[in-house]
């Protein structure tokens, strides 16, 4: 009989060594800050500053094959990645010339959540949760100062970003004060108080940016907060559900009462004016509406793939000019001001499908994660994320753009990676 040959040893996972956890944590750190901090100093810039590291992160997917598993098991990883497939196809069915296709690069970040979940969970904490809020706490403070600051130059009117619009701006900090919030869940009582600073100080940055879509998130994302805390905290189901319930009841008549004229806060009552005759006598909000019925057309012209992201604008707004005659006011848009009239009328049936996968993407992940005493935390996160997206892309673009998309994939990959009790066991 012939000995067998001694087992080869596995071979060291990627970033074992003191180099490697160093290169491993800095980038690393470096999304984190691109998905928490960057967008409110640098803009676009940290976006690309994340995405360059999440590249650079690539070989930890590639070569380890612990991250590879546990990163390809992950449902948020095949919805994002077939999201982005099926946009793909829609944008090669509707092109006119091979550069249509190109425009996916748009979408890339949506891959890109698999180098930066890989290396969150490698660097899982069970002090992730309260990193996250703290840090999200942080850069709301900043957000402030950087708001006020706008508002002192004689150029504008409304608290925006250098070199960006102030619609842009309050849906970032609408996003981080959803995410500060998860601090609700941490065992510190410091912790939590500074989860709901972080809040407040997003929200009143927010009111500077005069955005109403944004300040119509806060009440979504916050029901979540309070219903799954609620629970997290031992509150039986049904006094959870009724307590919410009221809150609605008494904002519903809040709204109702109060005739408030601050800008920001008049979303509301467009709202209900929209609900009860089908018109709202705004002007920015009746040109989103000629912009969505155009769109419902535009859609049904190319209902299956699309007319293709390089010319989705075009359709809609030839519908317009036909419809209204020449308008100016429209024709600096670009986009429809609506994720899934965008969606819809770039990539026809495959895009709305392409939309719901991505906001739905962190809520599979958190709901399939482990009860690992940070599965509520998760489960908030993920929530706060994907509603905070799905309101504020009802009335802007927020997929499609660097910016936006790189932040929604890594805070989902932090949110789902990082915040774990537990690091995943290194499989054999």
């Amino acid at each position: 009989m012939t000995a067998e040959a001694p087992a080869r040893p596995a071979a060291p996972p990627v970033g074992s060594g003191a180099i490697g956890r160093a290169v491993l944590r800095t980038l690393w750190f470096i999304v984190l800050l691109s998905a928490l901090v960057f967008p409110i100093t640098l803009g676009v810039v940290g976006a690309y500053i994340g995405m360059i590291a999440c590249l650079l992160l690539v070989p930890l997917l590639v070569l380890d094959k612990a991250a590879r598993e546990a990163t390809f098991a992950e449902p948020a990883s095949r919805l994002l990645a077939l999201a982005f497939v099926l946009l793909l196809m829609a944008f090669s069915l509707s092109a006119r010339e091979p550069n249509d296709v190109l425009l996916i690069v748009n979408f890339l970040p949506l891959l890109l959540f698999l180098p930066a979940y890989a290396a969150s969970r490698r660097l899982a904490s069970p002090l992730g949760v309260r990193v996250v809020a703290l840090v999200t706490t942080a850069a709301l403070g900043l957000a402030v100062l950087v708001a006020r600051h706008s508002l002192t130059l004689d150029t504008v009117d409304r608290a925006q970003l250098p070199n960006d619009n102030s619609l842009h701006f309050a849906a970032l900090l609408t996003v981080l004060s959803g995410i500060a919030l998860m601090g609700l869940f941490s065992r510190k009582a410091v912790v939590r108080l500074a989860g709901i600073v972080g809040m407040v100080l997003g929200f009143i940055a927010v009111l500077w940016t005069q955005s109403r879509g944004a300040v119509l998130a806060y009440p979504v994302f916050g029901l979540f907060a309070l219903l799954v805390a609620l629970r997290h905290y031992g509150v039986s189901r049904r006094l959870s559900v009724a307590t919410v319930v009221g809150l609605v009841l008494a904002g519903t008549l809040a709204v109702l009462v109060l005739d408030d004229q601050r800008r920001a806060l008049t979303g509301f009552a467009m709202v209900l004016e929209f609900l009860r005759t089908g018109e709202v006598s705004e002007v920015s909000a009746a040109v989103r509406l000629d912009l969505y019925t155009a769109a419902i057309e535009a859609f049904w012209q190319k209902p299956w793939f699309g007319h293709g992201w390089a010319h989705f604008y075009a359709a809609t707004d030839a519908i317009v000019r036909e419809r209204m005659g020449p308008a100016s006011r429209y024709a600096a848009f670009g986009h429809l001001h609506s994720d899934l009239a965008d969606f819809a009328v770039a990539a026809g049936v495959l895009g709305i499908a392409a939309l719901a996968l991505i906001l739905f993407a962190p809520i599979a992940g958190a709901l399939a994660s482990p009860s690992d005493g940070w599965r509520s935390a998760r489960l908030y996160g993920a929530l706060a994320l994907s509603s905070s997206y799905a309101v504020l892309g009802a009335t802007n673009l927020m997929f499609g753009w660097e910016l936006q998309t790189a932040s929604y994939v890594f805070i989902a990959a932090i949110v789902l990676g990082f915040c774990r009790a537990e690091k995943p066991a290194p499989r054999p």
